[in-house]
């Protein structure tokens, strides 16, 4: 099936270069093509570290350039769900392996390992995907390098509302007449939850200190109280952007 376009997984089309191989290694009772591992000539260069595989070359390549998130780790690519095979890490038998499979190879992937185990490698398979897709995620072959792009997206996101509400507080701690209409807001809001929803006022106050709606009352006052329009409409983007996030957006380096 041919992957929908824009989706940067592979198309299987076969290569000129292979076929001519192979149709070559008919005539040749001494030859035997054999595919190693994207990644593979990297295990000479780093002899000491240990090995993480994947399925495409594509989470290999997007899973070694992310700073900071895995330990260092030869990433090497099977480049098939049906290329994981016991004979096939042979390469990598003296090494610890981490293998990261994708949404719909998890299960498969997991008993291969669990044999390899048997015949004295050490593989851990994580379940790092199958914990963290979605349904409709998992259908569509989820994997290692979608879940870094989509989380590093959440935390360049998290990243820029942080740096737009450090901006919205400058502004309004430099400001007295910001500051007393910040302690208004939180007044009333006191005096609707105290007279409106009958809470006592010691629980009110706590309600409103929260860092959430703190948060949402300095965005509030500073974008009112700002006359610049470009400012204006970057701390309205944060405003909208703390509606959606309650807590900082952890990134997990689980695996």
């Amino acid at each position: 099936m041919t992957p929908p376009a824009g989706s940067g997984r592979r198309t299987s089309i076969q290569v000129g270069f292979t076929r001519t191989l192979s149709v070559w290694a008919r005539y040749r009772s001494d030859f035997t093509l054999d595919h190693c591992y994207f990644g593979e000539h990297l295990l000479k260069k780093y002899p000491s570290r240990d090995v993480a595989l994947v399925e495409s070359e594509k989470s290999a390549v997007i899973a070694s350039i992310t700073a900071g998130i895995f330990p260092d780790l030869i990433w090497v690519a099977c480049g098939g769900r049906m290329n994981f095979k016991i004979e096939k890490l042979a390469c990598v038998r003296e090494r610890r392996i981490y293998v990261y499979p994708d949404a719909d190879s998890y299960e498969k992937w997991k008993v291969i390992a669990s044999d390899a185990v048997k015949s004295g490698f050490r593989i851990q398979v994580s379940d790092l995907i199958e914990r963290n897709a979605t349904s409709e995620e998992k259908a569509n072959g989820f994997d290692l390098a979608d879940y870094l792009i989509r989380e590093l997206q959440k935390r360049n996101e998290y990243n820029a509302y942080v740096d737009h509400y450090n901006a919205a507080l400058e502004i309004v701690l430099a400001d007295r007449t910001m500051i007393d209409a910040v302690n208004a807001i939180l007044d009333e809001q006191i005096a609707v939850m105290t007279f409106d929803g009958c809470i006592a006022e010691d629980n009110a106050e706590q309600l409103v200190c929260v860092a959430e709606n703190l948060r949402r009352v300095v965005l509030e006052v500073a974008v009112a109280s700002c006359r610049s329009p470009l400012t204006v409409a970057r701390l309205t983007t944060t405003m909208e952007t703390a509606t959606l996030m309650n807590s900082a957006v952890c990134f997990s380096n689980s695996q």
